[in-house]
C-alpha cells in the first residue's frame, strides 16, 4: 500500500484529469438536459460587481402624437424616469464527492464518466429546484390558479395562464413547465392530443432526459417538464412564465475538479467536486406580484 501513496497525487496523476474540458462537458451536458436559456433570461455577468446586483424596472411607456411648432420646431413629449428595482443575490453551490481508498483498491469505485454525470445532474437539479421556487413570485391573487386534488387542464389551467400573462404584457418567449406527474393529465386533454396530430408529437419523441421539452407550443407556449418541481398545501406547483419575468446572472458556471492529494494519511480518499456561481430571481414587479409568472396547483403531491 505504500507504493500506492506514493503514486497517487503526482504530477502524472493530476494530469490525467482535465478540469478545464470536462467542466465544459458538464456544461453542454446540462443544455441538453435542460436549455435554461430558452425558458428564462440568462445572462453572464462580465464583471463581478460584488455579492448582490439591482435590476432596474422601468414603467410602463407610451409614445405621443408630435405636432409642429414654430418656436421648438416639434412639441416635447416627456415623462419623469422612474423605476424601481429587484434585488439578485449571487450565491455559492456545490457539492463533493468521496471515494474511498478501500471502492477504489477493491475495484467498487464508480468510473470517473459516471462520477461526472452525477455531479452533472445534481448541477441541473439545482438550477431546476431553483426556478421551481419561484412560484412564490405569482404570489396569491389571480396569477395562481387551481387548487390541491385538481388535475391539469387545458380550460382551467393552461387557457386561464395564458390570459393571465397576456394581462401582464412582460413579453418574450412563454414557457409552461409541468410538474412531472402533470404530463399524463395534459397528455389526455384533447387539445394537447390535437396538437400531437398536427406533427407536434411528443409521445412518439425519444425523450431519454430528466427534464426536457415536451415537443408541444399550443399558442407558442413552449411546453417543458421537470421532476424537481415544488409543492405547496398538499400540491404540485407546475409554471406558465415569459421568458423576461426570471433572471439568472452567472458569475462562475460549472467547475468540476479533482483533488487526489489525499490519499495519503488522514483522509485515505479521492475527491471530486463541483462548483458554481449565480444568482436566480423574479425580475419584474415584486416577489409575490410578478406579473410575468403564473402558477397552477394540480394533483396533490
Amino acid at each position: 500500500m505504500a507504493d500506492r501513496f506514493s503514486v497517487i497525487g503526482t504530477a502524472g496523476e493530476l494530469g490525467n484529469f482535465d478540469q478545464t474540458l470536462v467542466s465544459a462537458e458538464v456544461e453542454l451536458v446540462a443544455q441538453q438536459m435542460f436549455p435554461i436559456e430558452q425558458v428564462i433570461n440568462v445572462t453572464s455577468k462580465a464583471r463581478k460587481t460584488g455579492r448582490t446586483s439591482q435590476l432596474s424596472q422601468i414603467g410602463a411607456q407610451t409614445m405621443a402624437d408630435l405636432s409642429e411648432s414654430t418656436t421648438l420646431g416639434m412639441t416635447e413629449a416627456s415623462a419623469a424616469f422612474v423605476s424601481t428595482s429587484r434585488t439578485l443575490t449571487q450565491t455559492t453551490k456545490g457539492r463533493d464527492l468521496f471515494i474511498t481508498l478501500l471502492a477504489e483498491e477493491t475495484g467498487t469505485a464508480p468510473s470517473e464518466a459516471e462520477i461526472v454525470d452525477t455531479l452533472t445532474k445534481a448541477y441541473v437539479k439545482r438550477r431546476m429546484t431553483d426556478l421551481a421556487a419561484l412560484y412564490t413570485e405569482a404570489g396569491s391573487g389571480s396569477n395562481l390558479i387551481g387548487a390541491a386534488g385538481s388535475g391539469f387542464s387545458y380550460a382551467s389551467h393552461f387557457l386561464q395562464g395564458l390570459t393571465r400573462l397576456a394581462v401582464g404584457q412582460v413579453g418574450g418567449r412563454k414557457n409552461l413547465i409541468l410538474a412531472a406527474p402533470a404530463i399524463a393529465e395534459a397528455g389526455a386533454e384533447s387539445q394537447f392530443s390535437e396538437w400531437q396530430k398536427l406533427g407536434s408529437a411528443w409521445l412518439d419523441q425519444d425523450i431519454s432526459v430528466e427534464t426536457g421539452f415536451l415537443g408541444l407550443s399550443p399558442f407558442g407556449v413552449d411546453a417543458w417538464f421537470t421532476n424537481d418541481y415544488s409543492t405547496s398545501g398538499g400540491a404540485n406547483v407546475s409554471l406558465m412564465l415569459y421568458q423576461r419575468a426570471i433572471r439568472m446572472e452567472i458569475v462562475m458556471g460549472a467547475k468540476v475538479s479533482r483533488n487526489d492529494t489525499e490519499y495519503g494519511v488522514g483522509s485515505s480518499s479521492l475527491k471530486y467536486g463541483i462548483r458554481t456561481i449565480y444568482a436566480m430571481n423574479g425580475s419584474r414587479d415584486t416577489s409575490t406580484t410578478n406579473s410575468g409568472v403564473v402558477a397552477f396547483l394540480t394533483s396533490a403531491a
